[in-house]
Order: structure tokens, then C-alpha cells, then sequence
């Protein structure tokens, strides 16, 4: 039962909010089928039509059942550890708070998902955004606030983000679609789009802004090396 319940709040967390209007689907694979293999298991669609009985044959059938549920939300499971843990891992090595590195990482994965950007590419502008992983702060110069350093003046404008900045979802929510909008205006050329997400147009206002996606690049590079090798060492 704690099984459920703690794959039940996963699922929340990452199906909680409607997707925007993209065309994409919010979530791949096993995570859009296990709110809906729930309600199939109550009906008894998994294993059969139920039909309260006792004795001998009713022991089995509930055995039956409760080794198909358990089969089913290990898939799940793995599929969980194979899209979230990584970015977790990540994240852990800039900040030693595993509740709020398993946020952030929801939200990335979450996000990217329903904004068709990959989870890692937000990752990395997150991290040169802010690599201390402070939900609250706020850059003196421009305003930018939160994890993924969000202009004020978006708040509340991109739906379904709620208006608070300085929160963890809603933060990386505003962020993941502000750059899919800037990805979308320049016709999908990632460099544009990050120079645009940065703010710079010409260089003018934020010298050698235009070294952005090289930084971002650079990021998600180590990102990935840094995932991989804690994994392989976990696996030793």
C-alpha cells in the first residue's frame, strides 16, 4: 500500500497542472498510463472482471491481482528512475537538500514534457541561471528572479504558471515556456533562442551576452558526464 500511494503522489506531482495548447502529450510513456491503470485496477480491468467471491479460488485470484499490481507500478518505477534520478543527481551535487532537488527535478522533467523541450537541455540553462539552486533570489540589475531567473513582468503570463516567481514550479514552469516561445519564434535555432531567453539582442546592455549558448552548451555537457558517472559508480 505505501508502494501506491508514494507512485500516486509521483504521479501527481508530475501530471498536476494541464498541459498549454502545443499538440504534445504532457507525459510519455508509462506516466499517462498510470493514472488510468488505477481506475482499471479498481474496476478490476487488470486482471479480469471481479466478482466477489471466498474460498480457495478467491485466494488465488487475489494473488493474482496483487502480483500483476506490483509487476505494473515496478515498470513504472523504473521508468521513473530512468527520466528523474538523473537530473537528481545532478542537482544533488550543487545543493544538499534531496526534497528540493527532487522538486526542481520534477518540475524539469514535468515541464519538459508538456513544452516538447528536453528535460536536460532546461536543466542546463537552469544551472548557469542559477547554480545555487535558490528558489528566492533576484538579480539586483535586471529583476530576474528564481531558479530559472524569470523577468517579473512574465509572471502570470504564461498559463497554466501560477504568478509566484519565487516558487519552485511555477518558476521553471514560466521558464520552460518562455524559451519553447522563443525556440517556436526563431524556427527552432537553439542558439537564437537562448541568446533571446539571456536578453541579448546586441550585446549592448550585457557585455559578451552573446557567449550564452556556449555556456548553456558547456553546462548540459557536464551535466550529462556528471549524471553518467554517478550512475556507473553507483552500479560498481
Amino acid at each position: 500500500m505505501e508502494r501506491i500511494r508514494y507512485l500516486l503522489r509521483l504521479t501527481r506531482a508530475v501530471l498536476s497542472r494541464p498541459g498549454p495548447d502545443t499538440g504534445k502529450a504532457p507525459v510519455r510513456g508509462t506516466w499517462m498510463a498510470l493514472p488510468i491503470a488505477v481506475s482499471l485496477i479498481a474496476m478490476g480491468a487488470l486482471g479480469g472482471t471481479w466478482q466477489p467471491s471466498s474460498g480457495p479460488d478467491a485466494l488465488g485470484s487475489m494473488q493474482l491481482r496483487a502480483e500483476r499490481l506490483h509487476n505494473f507500478f515496478a515498470a513504472v518505477e523504473r521508468d521513473a528512475e530512468q527520466e528523474i534520478a538523473p537530473i537528481e543527481r545532478v542537482l544533488s551535487m550543487y545543493r544538499a537538500e534531496p526534497e528540493l532537488v527532487r522538486r526542481i527535478a520534477l518540475a524539469l522533467v514535468r515541464e519538459g514534457n508538456r513544452t516538447g523541450i528536453e528535460p536536460q537541455l532546461l536543466l542546463a540553462v537552469l544551472l548557469v541561471e542559477n547554480p545555487w539552486l535558490d528558489p528566492s533570489i533576484s538579480n539586483e540589475q535586471s529583476g530576474a528572479q528564481g531558479l530559472m531567473q524569470v523577468m517579473p513582468f512574465h509572471a502570470g503570463e504564461w498559463q497554466p504558471c501560477a504568478p509566484r516567481l519565487d516558487d519552485v514550479d511555477a518558476n521553471i514552469c514560466h521558464g520552460a515556456r518562455i524559451f519553447a516561445h522563443y525556440l517556436g519564434a526563431t524556427n527552432g535555432d537553439v542558439d537564437r533562442a537562448l541568446l533571446r531567453y539571456n536578453g541579448c539582442v546586441t550585446g549592448s546592455v550585457t557585455p559578451n551576452c552573446h557567449q550564452y549558448p556556449s555556456q548553456v552548451y558547456a553546462r548540459a555537457g557536464r551535466a550529462s558526464v556528471m549524471a553518467w558517472n554517478t550512475r556507473g559508480a553507483a552500479s560498481r
